[in-house]
């Protein structure tokens, strides 16, 4: 078995896991429009991403996985955590203040809490742990140990490929958000695939 091959096979398997909608990407999203501290936020999601592969290609995954109570207290609260961050997102576009002004910003206009943000949605977004720690870790583990590093280094370019067009993709579409109404639609869309991953998230328990 071929090496890069090896690292094909995580990075295309990376990018299908990586491309769906999460808090993470939607964040970015929104910051990438108001165009404030993208380098360092694009950094912390991939930086993010390459903790938690590594984390669930050493195993730790199969842990959390073994582990009834753990597995039960990220279940529900990272549901508990989707469904207040959909809840937050909708209320800012029923009273439209999803539009970031000098005033009102949603997420604070200091790098400090855009990172803090921006750790808190990749290190504790249940989305981003079930795709590293329960499945790319065990995927990866089931691999020979002279190639399973290899599938996980091509996750993580996955990772590095998919943030960085994002927000270079995001950043030419500023002139169309010149409108609150547009923000407004953007936070109901937010809002919308919060609730849903929330609900996916108490599904995929039962």
């Amino acid at each position: 078995m071929q090496n890069p091959s090896i690292v094909l096979q995580g990075f295309l398997f990376g990018i299908g896991l990586f491309a769906a909608m999460g808090p993470k990407d939607s964040f970015l999203i929104k910051q990438a429009l108001i165009g404030r501290y993208l380098p360092i936020l694009v950094f912390i999601c991939v930086a993010s991403d390459i903790l938690l592969i590594t984390l669930g290609v050493a195993g730790i995954g199969r842990l959390v996985a073994q582990s009834a109570g753990l597995l039960t207290v990220a279940v529900w609260g990272g549901a508990a955590y989707l469904f207040w961050y959909g809840g937050k997102t909708l209320l800012a576009a029923l009273t439209n203040k999803s539009m970031p002004s000098d005033t009102k910003v949603d997420y604070g206009t200091s790098l400090r809490s855009v990172c803090l943000t921006a750790l808190t949605l990749s290190l504790f977004n249940p989305y981003a742990l079930i795709d590293t720690l329960l499945v790319i870790g065990p995927i990866s583990g089931s691999m020979p140990d002279d190639v399973r590093w290899f599938f996980a280094f091509g996750a993580m370019m996955a990772s590095l490929l998919w943030f960085s067009v994002l927000t270079i993709g995001t950043t030419f579409l500023r002139r169309f958000f010149l409108q609150a109404v547009m923000w407004r639609v953007l936070d109901t869309i937010i809002a919308s695939i919060m609730f849903y991953l929330g609900i996916q998230l108490l599904l995929f328990y039962r």
